[in-house]
């Protein structure tokens, strides 16, 4: 039995054979244009400038969600000239991008904002530089440096409270006599008290330290990537690019002749 075929296969089958005959009839275009494609690909990949990818994360509990967000935004719109930033490390910044990260869509349960910033730059010995000058302004801005002085007051007024305590509680225990500690004190309960006062002032230190700056997790020097295009991608690129043309040029030219034809026969 024969197989039907429609008028649609019939016409793009047609289509089929006269592209290959044009191809075939324009054989030194065929390969010229697809091969000058893929020569300028090259020398375009060789040429442009060099390309080097990383990112920073950094860690603080001394921003909110909401206050990170408008500091990044505005980082944004003046890109590569936040404050601080000389000429010679500008000139080599491709880009810059900021960015909150989120844990599951909200802010991580412990009360710490991580901030994610990603550089494309034209030269790597500009990133340790460029990342101290980030850290240095994030550290520096209004918000983190209130939410330090207020913090430090806190923390600080926390353990003097604490060791006025445990000054007091040194107190009881040298001048009250044995006797009267095992009729009054309960020896334990006295060293309980005590050595959770000791880690109460260990946690409110620790605070008050972490409050001097923020913290880097992780910094540009820890891994950075060639951000340049693969020259065999580039190639493919350049081939295709070339077949493009080739086709838009076979195209116009069946359109003229097509055109001309219509001409004649009205």
């Amino acid at each position: 039995m024969e197989k039907n075929v429609n008028a649609g296969e019939i016409n793009l089958l047609e289509l089929g054979a006269r592209f290959l005959d044009a191809l075939r009839k324009n054989l030194i275009l065929t390969i010229l244009l697809p091969l000058a494609g893929l020569i300028a690909a090259f020398l375009f990949s060789y040429q442009s400038k060099n390309a080097f990818q990383s990112g920073m994360l950094i860690e603080t509990s001394l921003l909110s969600e909401r206050e990170c967000e408008f500091l990044f935004n505005e980082l944004n719109k003046v890109d590569d000239e936040f404050p601080g930033i000389t000429p010679e490390i500008a000139t080599h910044i491709k880009k810059l991008r900021y960015e909150v990260i989120k844990a599951n869509g909200t802010t991580p349960s412990d009360g710490n904002v991580y901030l994610q910033v990603t550089a494309v730059v034209s030269q790597k010995n500009i990133l340790p530089p460029l990342e101290g000058l980030i850290v240095k302004f994030i550290n520096e801005s209004e918000p983190v440096m209130r939410h330090r002085r207020e913090r430090e007051q806190f923390y600080s007024a926390m353990i003097m409270k604490i060791n006025t305590e445990i000054a007091a509680m040194e107190t009881v225990k040298n001048n009250v006599d044995s006797h009267a500690q095992a009729n009054f004190l309960d020896p334990s309960e006295l060293y309980k008290a005590t050595v959770a006062l000791y880690k109460e002032k260990t946690e409110y230190e620790i605070k008050l330290e972490e409050s001097g700056s923020i913290h880097l997790v992780k910094g540009f020097e820890s891994l950075t990537i060639d951000a340049k295009l693969n020259k065999i991608i580039v190639a493919l690129i350049g081939l295709l690019l070339g077949f493009v043309i080739l086709s838009l040029l076979l195209f116009v030219k069946f359109f003229i002749g097509y055109y001309n034809t219509y001409q004649e026969t009205h």
